[in-house]
């Protein structure tokens, strides 16, 4: 039976969540030795199979428990992950410019897949950093979720991304994406986001960020607006602003996406904080919502 009251919901009540999931990892890496170090490491993570939750009686039926156990199929424990990853990192300097070349890759042993990999460079000239970057991503889900019965689609980014570090603040990065369905036949995406920060004297600052993300999936394009006011030198009050035009490709509704927000840090002393958020969302599909 479920029983709620104006705190607490048996709607989000997990059993298995509440299962302790012991874990054990190793790691060997290498000095940085002439400019290049490396890692590899394992780790594996399980967990108890959630038995009866209540009275074995208290359905009609016989209650078997949160997983169908009629004939003794349900494991005592199961795996929740299981993973060997490596990766390799280098920093060379050529005059004034300096490199950075990494490479990195996972495999989960429970989805007998790689599930991880990139390889990049990071090249820095003064306060300038561009890293052009190709990633490989598959999603992968704990052992014992039920998200492991979809079918998802791994993905191959092609990423190239600015930053500048100066008096004013700026990034950017742009991808393009392709999605490795089953058929082969593959579909694509591509986009970019940037961003603007610069210091407004010497208590104000302000920023403004763009995206744009279009293709496979359908098409979002965005922006927010950030200012922020240092009245003492241990409290911040901040303000944001947010929207987000999204159009699905599949026919779906066609919405935008508004979003106020404020906070507030109060540095009490060192290492302890008050933060405080209040925010507000509408949208045509979800009427006003605040927290």
């Amino acid at each position: 039976m479920v029983h709620n009251t104006k705190l607490t919901s048996d709607y989000e009540l997990c059993p298995q969540r509440l299962i302790r999931q012991p874990s054990v990892a190793f790691s060997l890496a290498t000095a940085h030795t002439r400019g290049f170090g490396g890692e590899i490491g394992y780790r594996r993570t399980w967990s108890d199979t959630v038995g009866l939750i209540d009275d074995v009686n208290r359905f009609p039926y016989p209650d078997t428990g949160l997983y169908p156990n009629e004939l003794g199929q349900a494991p005592t424990s199961g795996v929740n992950e299981e993973r060997l990853y490596a990766r390799a990192h280098g920093e060379l300097h050529r005059g004034s410019l300096a490199l950075s070349p990494y490479v990195n890759a996972r495999f989960s042993l429970l989805h007998a897949a790689f599930d991880r990999a990139g390889i990049g460079v990071r090249l820095r000239h003064g306060d300038h950093i561009l890293e052009p970057a190709i990633e490989y991503f598959l999603p992968t889900f704990d052992g014992d979720s039920i998200f492991n019965a979809f079918s998802i689609e791994p993905t191959t980014d092609a990423r190239l991304g600015y930053a500048y570090d100066g008096a004013i603040r700026v990034r950017a990065d742009a991808w393009v994406r392709k999605y490795l369905h089953d058929d082969a036949s593959g579909a694509y995406a591509g986009g970019f986001d940037a961003g603007v920060e610069r210091a407004l004297g010497a208590r104000w600052r302000g920023r403004l960020d763009a995206l744009y993300d279009g293709g496979y999936g359908g098409q979002r394009v965005g922006g927010t607006g950030d200012v922020a006011w240092r009245p003492r030198t241990d409290v911040w009050l901040r303000g944001r602003l947010i929207a987000l035009h999204v159009h699905p490709d599949d026919g779906g509704i066609k919405y935008v996406s508004a979003s106020g927000v404020v906070s507030s840090s109060w540095q009490i002393a060192d290492g302890v904080g008050l933060h405080v958020v209040a925010q507000a969302d509408h949208d045509e599909i979800h009427p006003w919502q605040t927290a």
